[in-house]
């Protein structure tokens, strides 16, 4: 039985007696995307790398939710790094006015190699993402040297965005976030 607006409906006749407002509400189409982050430098360090924060943000403003332990991979972190750098929950935690490295994520690099961290977030969502709101890791001034510089975004397996991210200042006060809107402005694809 499904109750609406105070009208008892059987479920077998619930498709066609239950108004097609509530019906839609019930069955909104779901797509999966996914959102591939390849971190290619940082600002100095030569063994870690950070993030504060990570967000997707939808056309109506509202934050998509993520699970990190279901809907985050990080891979290219170096395995002999300590056991808490697969933590990757504070990154998708919401804070970001903070200097605390407990509210961060910080991750070992391969010694030897140039950065080829990748964070991959599949979400399910109704619409699509469309911006990633990035903050940069920000214990102190003197940690900036960890911040992701090099960056590609990838959205549904188009590059959508390639470049340089700004360090991080090591406080709480001034804006620190990047911007990436998910919209292709690069022609590039890659097969997964």
């Amino acid at each position: 039985r499904l109750e609406t607006e105070g009208v008892a409906v059987e479920a077998s006749a619930a498709t066609e007696a239950v108004p097609a407002k509530v019906v839609a509400a019930q069955v909104l189409p779901t797509e999966v995307h996914s959102l591939r982050l390849v971190i290619r430098s940082t600002h100095g360090h030569r063994t870690r790398v950070g993030l504060t924060n990570l967000s997707l943000v939808d056309s109506a403003g509202v934050v998509i939710p993520i699970d990190p332990e279901l809907d985050v991979e990080v891979e290219g972190l170096d395995p002999s790094g300590p056991a808490w750098q697969a933590a990757i929950t504070p990154m998708f935690n919401g804070v970001t006015a903070t200097c605390s490295p407990d509210d961060m994520w910080l991750g070992w690099l391969m010694s030897g190699f140039e950065p080829h961290v990748e964070i991959t977030i599949s979400y399910a969502w109704t619409g699509q993402a469309r911006q990633l709101v990035l903050h940069n890791y920000n214990a102190s001034l003197k940690d900036s040297v960890k911040c992701v510089r090099g960056l590609q975004v990838w959205h549904d397996r188009e590059l959508v965005w390639e470049g340089e991210v700004s360090e991080a200042k090591g406080n709480a006060v001034f804006p620190y976030q990047h911007v990436v809107e998910l919209e292709s402005d690069v022609s590039a694809s890659y097969d997964s």
